[in-house]
């Protein structure tokens, strides 16, 4: 995978890919069918989801479980560097997510578990550019949230009408 939209690219190896799907049937709209996927991503993560979809259902639905799981911090540099004048020098993330989407309506749930981060500002001179984006320094912000092992745990919960997305 390569993200040129970036000042320099991200590039990150995805695959080898599993993937599975249940039977599916158009003249059963209400039937469930079964989906599976797997992936490692760079050297040691993976990614992981599974559950149901309604693919022929009058509205979306579904029920998604999904891991994501050791991924390398210091990969995004990339994005970090370009948007926030850090660099990551460790650290990986680990998530637990949930995606249900019954008729359009979202109700998913995400845990992000970051672990061992270590950074650096770029630029020492320079105005702090997620300062001025969310009016407190990086530091502190990243401060705020770790626990006593240092690590940095957030549930977020996304709700709502998939097409009407305000």
């Amino acid at each position: 995978f390569e993200d040129h939209s970036l000042e320099t690219v991200y590039k990150e190896t995805v695959g080898p890919f599993s993937m599975k799907v249940g039977m599916l049937d158009n003249s059963q709209k209400d039937f469930p069918t079964p989906v599976d996927f797997k992936t490692t991503i760079g050297k040691y993560s993976s990614f992981a989801i599974s559950g149901t979809f309604l693919p022929f259902g009058e509205k979306l639905t579904m029920n998604l479980q999904g891991t994501l799981t050791a991924l390398d911090i210091p990969s995004l540099n990339p994005y970090s560097v370009q948007h926030n004048d850090y660099r990551f020098d460790s650290g990986h993330a680990d998530e637990d997510i949930k995606w249900r989407l019954y008729k359009d309506e979202l109700d998913s749930e995400i845990d992000l578990t970051i672990k061992k981060l270590k950074y650096k500002r770029l630029n020492e001179g320079s105005e702090d550019r997620f300062k001025q984006a969310t009016g407190i320094p990086f530091n502190y912000a990243v401060n705020l949230l770790k626990d006593k092992e240092n690590n940095i745990r957030v549930r977020l919960s996304v709700k709502g009408d998939i097409r009407k997305p305000d």
